[in-house]
């Protein structure tokens, strides 16, 4: 797998796998976004110092993306992966190359308890569970993953 930056024209690549039905199910807000919604918050993420996109491409397909928000002495980690491509490990290959190549010292992720999937594959990256919290009224598990080390 090859990582590359999120770019604007991938906007609706993007927003496509944002509105599958699974992906909708695991988010926060469990509603599918508007194409206009879409585009300007892409725009502002772009624009924004505190976030960091990849696209992950295997044979120069894309086949997921990983996105770091940077809070102070941290980042919080989403990864989403392409439907035609669930279930191949490449959620956890974005995770393991984005979170070394990102080189933030503490990550953070708020997965909802129901995806089992996502769980996996944060675990066999490393995390570990830190508890349960709330984000916007939901209850989501927290996971962690202390400093990085890439295998020599």
């Amino acid at each position: 797998m090859r990582l590359r930056p999120v770019v604007e024209t991938d906007w609706e690549l993007l927003l496509g796998w944002r509105n599958d039905p699974i992906t909708v199910a695991n988010s926060i807000q469990q509603r599918k976004v508007q194409t206009e919604e879409h585009k300007a918050w892409l725009v502002q993420k772009l624009s924004d110092t505190g976030s960091i996109m990849y696209i992950g491409e295997v044979g120069g397909v894309p086949v997921g993306q990983v996105r770091f928000d940077l809070g102070v002495g941290y980042a919080e980690v989403s990864v989403v992966v392409a439907p035609e491509v669930r279930g191949s490990g490449f959620g956890t290959e974005l995770l393991k190359q984005g979170c070394s190549t990102a080189g933030i010292r503490k990550y953070i992720a708020y997965i909802r308890p129901e995806n089992e999937v996502s769980i996996k594959a944060f675990e066999t990256t490393g995390f570990f569970w830190s508890g349960r919290t709330f984000v916007e009224g939901v209850a989501l598990e927290r996971m962690e993953l202390p400093p990085f080390k890439t295998e020599d």
